[in-house]
Order: C-alpha cells, then structure tokens, then sequence
C-alpha cells in the first residue's frame, strides 16, 4: 500500500512538473487531451489515475511511461532557462 502511494506522488509530482515546464494550464491540457480539468487537478494531487490516462498524459508530453514514476533527480531534464533562478 504504501508504495502504491509514493508512486502516485511520483506521478503527481511528474504530471505537475512537466506541465509548467511546458508552460501549460491545466485547463490547456484539458482542451488538448479531452480529460477534464478537475480531473486533471485531482491527479496533480495524488489522486489515482488510470494506466491508459497515463498513457495519454506521457503520450502528450512525449515521454515514456517509465518517466511518470520516476524521481525526478534520477531524470536529466532540460528545464527552460525561465524557471532556473
């Protein structure tokens, strides 16, 4: 059970974190992907999602799947120079 719920922080960390660096809104991603906004919130704070929703969302950001559930200090990412201080 519990690591069942730090993969889901994992996911809800990556789902966030790419979506700024993308410099989307949920609502965006919610228009592009046809999943609701709420929903899209939920998952961004823990909240279960589904593997085909996953999918989507890591189809979407153009990463593989195993990057949803992966820390990102083990990840090397090119973060856009606006969000380095």
């Amino acid at each position: 059970m519990e690591n069942k719920i730090i993969e889901q922080q994992r996911i809800a960390l990556n789902l966030k974190m790419l979506r700024m660096i993308h410099n989307l809104t949920q609502n965006q991603v919610s228009r592009d992907t046809g999943i609701p906004r709420g929903t899209l919130a939920a998952y961004e704070r823990c909240g279960e999602i589904s593997r085909e929703r996953l999918e989507k969302l890591a189809d979407y950001y153009e990463v593989p799947m195993e990057f949803m559930t992966t820390t990102w200090n083990k990840l090397q990412v090119k973060v856009p120079r606006a969000y380095i201080s």
